[in-house]
């Protein structure tokens, strides 16, 4: 082969190394902002190890991996509205418990939650009565 040749296959070599090297860091750097995002959703919702290792198991296999994105975007919806499922319960346990409830109190439990609005605003006068 002529000089030209195998240098222009080597440049091409050269090129081809860099761009799957570009590729593997671009994969590497979506797989750990995946890991960091399940991570949040699990600390939210206090998971256990040994569901964390269960879902590991589960979607390092061939027939679920696929899906894993899709799955740790559900496991955020689920940690935000876990928590909030949690409060509203609690909340209506109180109301059970209490003859008389304010709103302000219902806002109050309500602060803070992620995903929640309150438009209503404190002062409110208006009560719960059991019949």
């Amino acid at each position: 082969k002529p000089p030209s040749r195998s240098r222009s296959r080597a440049s091409q070599i050269k090129r081809s190394r860099r761009q799957s090297t570009e590729e593997s860091g671009a994969v590497m750097k979506d797989a750990q902002l995946l890991q960091s995002r399940l991570e949040a959703a699990w600390t939210k919702l206090e998971a256990p190890m040994i569901k964390k290792l269960q879902y590991l198991e589960k979607y390092s296999d061939s027939t679920f991996s696929a899906k894993l994105t899709a799955s740790v975007e559900l496991w955020e919806r689920a940690s935000v509205l876990v928590p909030l499922r949690e409060r509203s319960l609690k909340l209506l346990k109180d109301m059970k418990a209490a003859e008389r409830i304010s709103p302000n109190d219902i806002l109050k439990q309500l602060n803070g939650i992620e995903g929640t609005s309150c438009y209503l605003e404190p002062p409110l006068s208006f009560s719960f009565e059991q019949r």
